[in-house]
């Protein structure tokens, strides 16, 4: 056997085998072709890649095309976050200020300390020259927010509404304060008639009695007996313990009790009151009575000399 048939016979005993990368191609794309070849040739990308190629494509497309709406959803969230978390300080922030009102105002009607009256000792005490007046003057009738938010509810009144002397009174039908004060401004609202409009406005700080008693006189004002009803509450304050003694007061005050019983029953005055403290907190009322003389605020009681002093100044002044 010469050297040409020895490697002859070698290479039909051991024949050559595939290159690796023409062996992995049969795992992608399958059977062989027609032409002997596993898979496609290097220049056309299998199916498989194709495929691979353009999901990629559309992963990334949606990837941009997404992200704004995460955005906008993100912001979103933090606005409303940022609005409650605001509402909740707010509401807190009230009910401190309520709590400390309420507490104010059951150590003034409880130990009978009255603040200073700042507007009374200037009308009386300093009001000595003629400039000190005009300012004087210029504070008690001007028109602001204030004496727009005091006299914004004027259905209870006494006296004169075409006056340009308003007087506001925040009173609670519990207040012994209020009971001190309510025979002297009665008296002078019945003296200067025509010269003031006295309004009245409930303020019920000392529980749920006070509740009870401003809505019973709000819906006895349907009847068109608020002030003899009024009156009642005030004298007989600290003996009104039962319906029924509520009763006995409408009854004398010429009131349908039927009907002011259903009427306070139903609620039917409750925002109402609820409004009136709104307001009554806006104004930095701290205790009843307080009263707001064409938006000027004096608290606790006031004398008959110190009410006719205030309504003959203002007389003198706008009548200069």
């Amino acid at each position: 056997m010469n050297f040409e048939e020895f490697k002859n016979s070698q290479n039909q005993a051991n024949p050559p085998s595939l290159p690796l990368n023409e062996s992995a191609d049969s795992f992608f794309s399958g059977a062989p072709s027609e032409s002997g070849n596993f898979g496609l040739s290097n220049n056309q990308p299998s199916q498989n890649e194709r495929f691979l190629s353009q999901s990629s494509r559309g992963v990334i497309y949606r990837k941009k095309s997404g992200w704004w709406r995460w955005a906008v959803l993100i912001i979103f969230a933090l606005a409303v976050s940022a609005f409650s978390i605001s509402v909740f300080m707010e509401m807190q922030e009230r009910q401190r200020v309520l709590n400390e009102i309420v507490d104010r105002a059951e150590q003034m009607t409880a130990t009978g300390k009255l603040e200073s009256n700042p507007l009374v000792q200037e009308l009386i005490d300093k009001a000595t020259t003629s400039s000190e007046l005009a300012a004087t003057s210029t504070n008690m009738v001007a028109k602001d927010k204030n004496r727009e938010l005091a006299e914004r509810y004027g259905s209870s009144f006494l006296g004169n509404q075409t006056s340009t002397l308003v007087i506001v009174e925040f009173a609670d039908f519990d207040c012994p304060i209020c009971l001190e004060e309510f025979p002297i401004i009665r008296s002078v609202v019945s003296k200067y008639q025509n010269d003031v409009l006295f309004i009245f406005r409930n303020y019920p700080v000392k529980g749920n009695n006070s509740i009870m008693l401003a809505q019973a006189a709000l819906c006895a004002e349907e009847q068109g007996k608020f002030w003899q009803f009024h009156d009642r509450l005030f004298t007989n304050q600290g003996k009104i313990k039962t319906t029924d003694d509520v009763k006995n007061l409408a009854t004398m005050s010429g009131l349908n009790w039927d009907k002011l019983n259903q009427c306070v029953v139903s609620d039917k005055y409750h925002q109402r009151l609820m409004q009136d403290s709104q307001d009554a907190l806006d104004l930095g009322v701290r205790g009843t009575p307080t009263f707001f003389i064409n938006g000027n605020k004096l608290e606790g009681a006031i004398s008959v000399a110190d009410w006719e002093a205030i309504i003959k100044k203002h007389k003198e002044l706008t009548q200069q």
